[in-house]
C-alpha cells in the first residue's frame, strides 16, 4: 500500500512537472535581418532568431527550415544547418543565412523586374527537443523588403582636352550616369577603362561623392592623364580629330539602405573630343 502510494505521489508529481513546462512554452523571435552579400545576380540575408528556454534543462536543437514568400509566392525554402542546444533558463541567438537568387525570383514572381524592392515574408520554424514533452516547434515571421539591384546606365559625352602633346596628355572625361533603381544610392568610388577607337587609353579610379535619386542621372567629370607616345603615331593622330568610336566599362561602389553594392558599368557608342 505504501509503495502504490509513493507511486501515485511520483505521477501526480511528474504530470504537474509537464503541465508546468506545457504552461511556460519556449519562445522564439526574430531580432535583427540584415545583407551578409548584395550584388546583381544574388542577395544574402542573415536571420537572427533568439529563442528563449524557460526550463531548468537544456533543449537540444533539432532543426530550421525557412521560407520566403512575395505576396503569397514563394521564391526560396531551405534549411539551416543549427548545433548544440539552448541553456537552461536562458536565451540563444541563432543566426539563418538565406541566398536569394534573382534569377530564381524573377522566374517566380512575374510582377518584378531589375532595379525594384520587393516585399517579402520569411517564416522559419525552429525545431527543439523537450524533456518528457517531445519535439516543440517554435514558428516565427518577419516581413520586410528586398532589392533587385540593376547595373546603371552610362554613356561618355565628351573627352576635352586640357593638354595634348606627344608627351602628355591631360583630359577630363565627362560621364553620363544614371540609377535605374527605385532606391537612391550613394556613390563612393568609381573605376574607368577607357578605351578610344579599339585603342586602351587609360585605367583610373577615384573617390566621387554624388548621391543618386531613384531613376536620377548626373553627369561625372573624371580627370585622366597619359602619355599618347606609348600609344603610337596613330592613336596621337586620332586623338587630335574630332572624336571617334569609344568603350568604358568598369564598377561603381554606392551605398545604399540595403548596405553596400559593387556595380560593374559597360557602355560602347561614339563621342566627341572638345
Amino acid at each position: 500500500m505504501r509503495l502504490l502510494f509513493l507511486a501515485a505521489l511520483l505521477v501526480v508529481a511528474g504530470c504537474q512537472d509537464i503541465s508546468r513546462m506545457l504552461e511556460s512554452r519556449p519562445s522564439a523571435r526574430i531580432s535583427g535581418v540584415r545583407f551578409s552579400d548584395l550584388n546583381l545576380q544574388s542577395a544574402g540575408l542573415v536571420f537572427d532568431v533568439e529563442l528563449s528556454n524557460p526550463y531548468s534543462v537544456p533543449l537540444p536543437l533539432t532543426n530550421l527550415e525557412y521560407s520566403l514568400a512575395s505576396s503569397d509566392t514563394p521564391f526560396l525554402t531551405g534549411k539551416a544547418d543549427v548545433q548544440g542546444s539552448i541553456p537552461a533558463k536562458a536565451s540563444k541567438t541563432v543566426s539563418v543565412p538565406a541566398t536569394v537568387s534573382f534569377a530564381q525570383l524573377l522566374g517566380a514572381v512575374k510582377t518584378v523586374r531589375p532595379g525594384s524592392v520587393v516585399p517579402y515574408e520569411a517564416k522559419l520554424n525552429c525545431s527543439v527537443d523537450a524533456p518528457a514533452v517531445g519535439t516543440l516547434n517554435l514558428p516565427v515571421s518577419r516581413k520586410g523588403e528586398l532589392p533587385i539591384p540593376a547595373a546603371p546606365s552610362v554613356e561618355l559625352s565628351e573627352v576635352k582636352w586640357d593638354r595634348l602633346t606627344l608627351d602628355q596628355a591631360a583630359a577630363t572625361v565627362r560621364l553620363k550616369v544614371g540609377n535605374r533603381n527605385d532606391f537612391p544610392l550613394d556613390l563612393s568610388r568609381l573605376s574607368l577603362n577607357l578605351n578610344l577607337a579599339n585603342t586602351p587609353i587609360v585605367t583610373t579610379e577615384m573617390a566621387k561623392s554624388v548621391s543618386f535619386k531613384p531613376g536620377q542621372e548626373n553627369t561625372l567629370d573624371i580627370p585622366i592623364s597619359f602619355a599618347p607616345k606609348n600609344l603610337g603615331l596613330a592613336a596621337f593622330q586620332m586623338l587630335r580629330g574630332q572624336g571617334g568610336g569609344y568603350h568604358v566599362s568598369g564598377r561603381m561602389f554606392v551605398n545604399t539602405a540595403f548596405g553596400a553594392i559593387n556595380l560593374p558599368y559597360e557602355r560602347t557608342g561614339e563621342t566627341k573630343f572638345r
